[in-house]
């Protein structure tokens, strides 16, 4: 070590003299503050030691270590880099500078951008590189205190306001058309949704281009009554409200305050509406709906403090859907020395509009009701068609989850994430990861068009050996376009498939196959919405006759290591683990048979450290009788609910229900059999699908022969649920298939496959789990050049099932894609039975629909 600092000592003194700078100088003392410089050095080749030495010596603070052993540096600011690049151990030093995304926006100027600690909670950036600040053409109703709109009088406009848009409002405390605010309230929740954004001015608004319209219900102590707070609510829906936030609460209902959120739902008008800060049960308005009862007319909003946790004042239990950031004014956990509240603009003195303005840090469900009503107002900015249902969804379904999976009574459905709503309404993206152009199998993807004008698809084509292919097309509107993926990526290839669209497009993957000259039949699977670490299969057996596979792909730039966990049926032995390697841009085809042996029913639990997507082909000899094969599309979470429209007992099929608890606590399931119209009553059964395990479920057992029947399956603790079934179709075509359950019921449905050629028999089965009849439309939309899209109506009573037969609908020998629409929460699936081309492999597929407002599912 002498040695080495002797050295060092004499290398430092000849680059202090080529520096001109005495060796025996005193370096003054400095702490790494804003003067510091953030660097990069390049060490030369074996002189890493050396230059770590050199860097600390000369007063440099490491960073960290990158990537091929450059170093990230903290340089004192009176260390020039030209010093650096003369050291001996130095190939060469520059400025860490900055990157950003192409044609990304940039972190808004706005100064006080930094204290909005809120927005990064909530992944604004990311939402302001999809949807910038929005469109004037979406309004949003601040129904508060009023605003500080206008100069006037005693009135003045808030500074921050400068480019905010201000539409037409009301003052129902004065019943005038002037809705100053005198208390202050009001101001800083409508600076949260609109502030002025990259004005070089205070704090940044989140959809700061969308028109804010003041309505004033609350007085000068912040108080309303349930008259001025109904009619503020009517007045924004007759006067263009496109969303109303209702930044207020009442413990106590009001039928008044009720009816005007109902009259707004019923207008396509969604309220945004605080849960309350008693600690308790949800206030209303907010408090009127159940998550558990599929409640939509108003959206209850919660709040996080800055650690992610329950704000000790925000209210919880049934009723609460979302919450968001809402501060914590008693604790500093940012170090800011204001406690950590939701910063914007309002007046210096609460009750005093003339004491001018500032920042102000506030806390409360109140903070966190307008961040969720902007990102409602960013959506129907990107996608003005989206109803209040479909806006809920969304903002629900794309929650980071923080409490217990899936809806819990303190966080809803978990904590806002704008960024990554935008995401679910930007485009379409379709993943495949099984897929294969070997002897025996046909191939085939199919995209369905449903929008009024042509879309640009493209589709990317990921081999086992890395190799990739690409090709585009333009699918004309309202129809649907099918390509053979042999005359594409060639023979024996084993293959999964990326399709794109800038325009909302549908995909699904058709195979049909004679598996190993032994096994004929086919498979159908929908796309993945998007790739992710987490898949779940709940049905999976190697018993005698049955060949499971798992497919993984991985079109990312990333290798990604795979962890499976398959989970046995009770009493068959220990669950197995197993990991697996995918590289980019190629996918694996893993043998669970291999893995866990024969003669055990599986499910299974993937996950990735990177994202990936999930596949489960199975092929069978079904009581050495019925031959086929069937594949499904892994689930991206466990739910509480599930759901299925298809379903029979009749002559010649077999229908099972599988379970899959892959959590660490027992679950209590509870299944309510649908019967069709006139087949008896409904029935319902419980069963306890213990942790990490599965439970297989005789369909035909519980409710009899002879009978359609859907399903709704509701759990204690969150499980994933299939159905397969296995059938001799009329006595002629024998074959299986399988479906992921629906985790919701949804008010739109699309098919992208479909035919009725020579040889299919296609039909639609309808389920209504809900109270009320359901009116329902179909459009078949066909190929191109084969004739004119058909409508139907009908209704489907509640508690039930309706069957559809599509061959009826539209007639032989057309290809034919389906949007389902209905005015009540329904779920929607496409049986099909088939002798397929001159090879008369016959078989059985089926699929559940597309549902756009909840991942495709």
């Amino acid at each position: 070590m002498a040695r080495r600092a002797l050295i060092l000592a004499a290398l430092l003194v000849l680059v202090f003299a080529a520096c001109g700078i005495s060796p025996l100088q005193t370096w003054p003392e400095a702490e790494a503050g804003e003067d510091w410089q953030q660097v990069i050095l390049r060490p030369e080749t074996g002189k890493l030691a050396e230059a770590l030495q050199e860097t600390v010596s000369l007063g440099l603070k490491s960073l960290r270590d990158l990537p091929h052993d450059l170093l990230l540096m903290k340089v004192p600011p009176y260390i020039d880099l030209d010093l650096l690049s003369h050291l001996p151990s130095i190939a060469w030093a520059e400025p860490d500078i900055t990157f950003r995304a192409a044609g990304a926006s940039a972190v808004p100027n706005d100064p006080d951008y930094s204290s909005q600690w809120n927005l990064q909670k909530i992944d604004m950036p990311a939402a302001w590189d999809i949807a910038k600040g929005g469109k004037s053409s979406v309004t949003v109703a601040v129904v508060d205190s009023g605003v500080a709109y206008r100069t006037a009088g005693k009135y003045t406009r808030a500074p921050d306001f400068q480019n905010t848009v201000f539409g037409d409002g009301y003052d129902f405390i004065n019943n005038d058309d002037f809705p100053d605010d005198d208390y202050g309230h009001g101001t800083h929740m409508a600076a949260i949704i609109a502030s002025s954004h990259n004005n070089s001015f205070r704090a940044a608004g989140m959809a700061y281009s969308c028109t804010i319209m003041p309505v004033r219900v609350l007085g000068l102590d912040g108080v309303g009554t349930a008259s001025s707070v109904s009619s503020g609510i009517y007045y924004a829906v007759d006067n263009g409200a496109d969303i109303i936030c209702l930044s207020l609460a009442s413990p106590r209902h009001s039928e008044a305050v009720a009816e005007a959120v109902d009259y707004a739902y019923q207008q396509g008008v969604l309220c945004v509406a605080a849960a309350g800060n008693e600690g308790s049960d949800p206030g209303y308005p907010g408090g009127m709906d159940c998550p558990a009862d599929g409640g939509i007319s108003v959206l209850a909003v919660g709040a996080t403090d800055y650690r992610d946790a329950r704000a000790h004042y925000s209210n919880y239990g049934d009723g609460l859907d979302l919450v968001a950031p809402g501060g914590d004014l008693t604790r500093d956990d940012n170090g800011d020395g204001y406690g950590d509240g939701v910063p914007q603009e309002s007046f210096r003195e609460a009750n005093n509009c003339q004491s001018g303005f500032e920042l102000k840090w506030g806390e409360g469900t109140s903070m966190s009701t307008p961040q969720v009503a902007a990102a409602a107002a960013l959506m129907l900015s990107m996608n003005p068609k989206l109803t209040p249902a479909e806006i809920t969804s969304l903002l629900t379904s794309s929650c980071d989850d923080l409490g217990t999976q899936g809806w819990d009574e303190y966080y809803g459905f978990g904590r806002l994430n704008v960024g990554a709503a935008m995401e679910k309404i930007l485009g379409s993206s379709w993943y495949f990861a099984e897929g294969t152009t070997r002897s025996g199998f046909d191939e085939w993807l199919c995209v369905l068009n449903p929008e009024d004008e042509d879309a640009y698809v493209d589709f990317s084509f990921f081999m086992q050996d890395g190799s990739t292919q690409s090709a585009s097309c333009t699918i004309p509107a309202r129809s649907r376009f099918s390509l053979n993926v042999r005359d594409q990526v060639g023979e024996d290839k084993d293959v999964a498939a990326y399709i794109s669209s800038p325009q909302d497009v549908f995909a699904e993957r058709a195979m049909y196959f004679s598996y190993q000259g032994r096994w004929d039949g086919g498979s159908v699977s929908k796309g993945a919405a998007s790739l992710t670490s987490n898949w779940y299969f709940a049905e999976g057996t190697t018993r005698s006759g049955f060949d499971e596979w798992l497919t993984l792909a991985n079109p990312g730039d990333s290798d990604a290591l795979v962890k499976v966990e398959y989970m046995l049926g009770a009493g068959q032995g220990d669950n197995v683990l197993q990991e697996w390697n995918v590289p980019a841009h190629s996918r694996v085809t893993v043998s669970v048979n291999q893995a866990v042996g024969e003669d055990v029913d599986v499910s299974m639990r993937v996950t990735s450290d990177y994202p990936i997507v999930a596949e489960r082909p199975m092929y069978f000899s079904y009581q050495g009788t019925i031959n086929g094969g069937h594949d499904v599309m892994g689930a991206t979470s466990t739910g509480s609910n599930w759901y299925f429209a298809e379903g029979t007992t009749r002559s010649g099929f077999d229908e099972w229900l599988t379970l899959a608890n892959p959590g660490d606590s027992d679950a209590l399931v509870k299944v309510e059999y649908m019967l069709g119209a006139g087949q008896g009553d409904n029935v319902l059964q419980e069963w306890n699908v213990p942790a990490h395990s599965r439970v297989t479920v005789s369909v035909n057992q519980a409710v009899g022969e002879d009978v359609d029947v859907s399903m709704r399956v509701t759990s204690d603790y969150p499980i994933v649920a299939e159905r397969p079934m296995y059938f001799s179709y009329q006595g002629t075509i024998n074959g299986g298939h399988d479906v992921m359950g629906a985790t919701s019921t949804g008010s739109n449905w699309y098919f992208a496959e479909g035919t009725t050629r020579s040889g299919f028999d296609e039909w639609l089965t309808l389920a209504n789990p809900g109270d009320s009849d359901a009116l329902v439309k179909v459009e078949y939309m066909l190929g191109a050049g084969q004739g004119d899209n058909v409508t139907e109506s009908l209704t489907v009573p509640a508690h039930t099932r309706v069957t559809v037969s599509v061959n009826q609908a539209v007639g032989e020998d057309v290809d034919v894609s389906m949007r389902v629409t209905s005015d009540y929460p329904i779920v929607a699936e496409r049986p099909m039975y088939f002798v397929y081309g001159s090879q008369q492999w016959r078989g059985g597929t089926c699929e559940t629909g597309f549902d756009p407002v909840n991942g495709g599912s």
